[in-house]
């Protein structure tokens, strides 16, 4: 019984260090990227607008909530802006897949500005 029980603590650590080993130098490249300013408080309000929108629309609310909005099977996102900056956030929504293989998230068919007014709301929650 002692025999099995060193095969079996043996085995576990060997495949824990072949997952570490394959996955230690696994590092996620993505372009920096900010949020336009809009000189216009109104323009930003309106972007703003049309990404909470887009993310009541689009499926988002399917797994994610914000401000209670939404289901709680995927992360919550109001508190994105104090955890990632706009570039991983961008590049996450428009690759989960190339952020992390494996996620069930799929890719956003967003055009660019719908991503930018997206990314305005999630940035612009304050919880």
């Amino acid at each position: 019984m002692r025999k099995l029980y060193v095969i079996g603590v043996c085995m576990f650590l060997v495949i824990s260090i072949i997952f570490f080993l394959k996955h230690k130098n696994r590092s996620v490249t993505y372009e920096p990227f900010n949020l336009p300013t809009a000189e216009n408080p109104a323009k930003k309000n309106e972007r703003v607008r049309e990404g909470e929108s887009l993310f009541l629309k689009s499926g988002c609310t399917n797994c994610h909530n914000i401000n209670s909005q939404g289901s709680k099977m995927g992360s919550s996102l109001n508190h994105l802006k104090n955890s990632t900056n706009p570039g991983f956030a961008k590049a996450w929504i428009e690759n989960p897949q190339k952020m992390h293989p494996g996620v069930r998230m799929p890719k956003a068919k967003l055009t660019n500005d719908e991503l930018i007014a997206l990314l305005s709301y999630l940035y612009s929650v304050d919880n």
